[in-house]
């Protein structure tokens, strides 16, 4: 009998009563009963029904509902669940260990971790799939076919990418972990009003934060990539930066330190510490400071004066006053780069223990051939052989390593004696020119100069 015959009605009960299926096929009921009369006391009643077709969810008990007795429910199928986005843990120890360089005490309260840094490649989401769900049955005891749940998608920022297998979400770049609403970015680029009370201390990963205001005093700073800098850096600041510095406004206070692994741009200097490994720029002055410099020095604008303190630079200094009338200590020397003269000694020390390794691995191989002319050498001691024989090898790819890589310093080092000292208004008495290892103290004013280094002293030269 076809099912939908049942949605109908068919008799049954020796025509007492009507058997209904709903139209899902999900439950079945009984209608026309006299009232009163129970189906429990109608003898047989299971077995006609199962006659009849139905084969699940017979009620042992019918149910009455409304005005008819359920007497079978099949099983609703469960749909499966959507999938979802669910957010990786974040843990951002890229700058593990970058602390405030007077701080001992492990618990800072300015680490507030305004900004959570992750690297390029890092998993930022992932995609969790959606369940199948659990087929029904219908009371005619065929499968009622569960709706699987949907798939979820990225809702993808900048600086972010999906994994080939559509199952993860990852950096495309380092930078800033950003998730606004359910959108996840990675910024490589990010921008900060102020560096205080309200932010803590900044670490960031990516290109370029740009601090618009002033960084202000106690607070540290440091960053992948460039920083720029609006305004000032404060008394106590620790700033430091993987790329180029720009700072707007003054660099101030003993206590400050301001370090670049490219170039240093600032509008004047007042007391602090910079340092940088390429170029310096100050834009007015520097006052009773400390400034280092892997290349060159340049204050050519404003007031280009130096007045008191220190530079030290790897390249050439070119200002427009040096010293005081009040011939307050000033001191610049020139053609002075730490870092090259450190690798070049390493690098001496290094291949004079090559060097000597090679010696003594080059007397052992003799002693064996010695060996090896009276009689063939055992097994143990030709294995011997070779290792000596592989360990000169690579301790004469090694040698030639170094010859070149010493070669390279030196050239260097010699291009630190040529560098100069131009001071083109006027450099006062007290001021100390210094350039490789020669040393000049002005004991007279001087105006419109070159300093450069010559047999072994510093000499001076009129500009034109």
């Amino acid at each position: 009998m076809e099912h939908e015959q049942f949605v109908k009605g068919v008799e049954i009960v020796n025509g007492t009563a009507m058997l209904k299926v709903s139209n899902d096929f999900m439950t079945a009921y009984l209608d026309g009963l006299a009232e009163g009369d129970d189906p429990l006391e109608i003898p047989g009643l299971e077995e006609e029904l199962r006659a009849l077709g139905l084969a699940h969810g017979i009620l042992p008990v019918p149910s009455r509902e409304d005005d008819h007795w359920v007497v079978a429910r099949g099983t609703e199928p469960v749909h499966g669940l959507d999938g979802r986005i669910e957010l990786a843990e974040i843990h951002d120890n890229l700058f593990a260990g970058k602390k405030l360089a007077d701080r001992t005490d492990t618990r800072d309260p300015w680490e507030m971790n305004t900004i959570v840094n992750v690297a390029r490649g890092s998993v930022l989401a992932r995609n969790i799939p959606p369940t199948a769900g659990v087929d029904g049955t219908n009371v005619f005891g065929e499968v009622v076919p569960a709706l699987p749940g949907k798939w979820a998608a990225f809702n993808t920022g900048q600086g972010v990418e999906v994994a080939d297998d559509g199952m993860s979400l990852r950096a495309s770049v380092s930078g800033k972990f950003h998730v606004e609403g359910d959108k996840i970015s990675v910024l490589d680029e990010y921008e900060l009003d102020n560096v205080d009370a309200s932010t803590g201390h900044i670490r960031f990963a990516g290109k370029r934060l740009t601090v618009k205001g002033s960084v202000d005093g106690g607070f540290m700073v440091y960053v992948r990539g460039d920083l720029i800098v609006g305004e000032n850096i404060e008394d106590g600041a620790s700033v430091e930066a993987g790329g180029r510095i720009k700072v707007g406004g003054v660099i101030r206070a003993a206590n400050t330190k301001v370090k670049a692994g490219i170039d240093l741009r600032c509008e004047a200097l007042e007391y602090a510490e910079i340092s940088a490994r390429g170029n310096v720029g100050i834009d007015n002055y520097m006052l009773d400071a400390l400034c280092m410099a892997g290349g060159d020095v340049v204050m050519e604008s404003g007031k280009g004066l130096v007045a008191g303190g220190r530079i030290f630079l790897g390249g050439s200094f070119r200002g427009l006053t040096v010293g005081t009338p009040a011939n307050v200590p000033t001191m610049i020397h020139a053609g002075f780069n730490p870092h090259v003269k450190q690798m070049h000694a390493k690098l001496v020390e290094e291949m004079e223990d090559c060097s000597g390794k090679s010696r003594e691995l080059e007397k052992a191989l003799g002693k064996l051939k010695l060996i090896e002319q009276r009689h063939p050498l055992s097994e143990k001691m030709e294995m011997v052989k070779k290792n000596i024989e592989s360990g000169l090898e690579k301790l004469r790819a090694a040698s030639s390593e170094q010859k070149e890589m010493l070669e390279a310093l030196e050239a260097q080092l010699g291009m630190l004696r040529e560098a100069t000292i131009t001071v083109r208004n006027t450099a006062y008495p007290n001021t100390i020119i210094r350039i490789w290892n020669a040393n000049l103290l002005l004991k007279k004013e001087v105006e419109g100069v070159r300093f450069s280094f010559r047999r072994g002293q510093v000499v001076l030269t009129t500009l034109v």
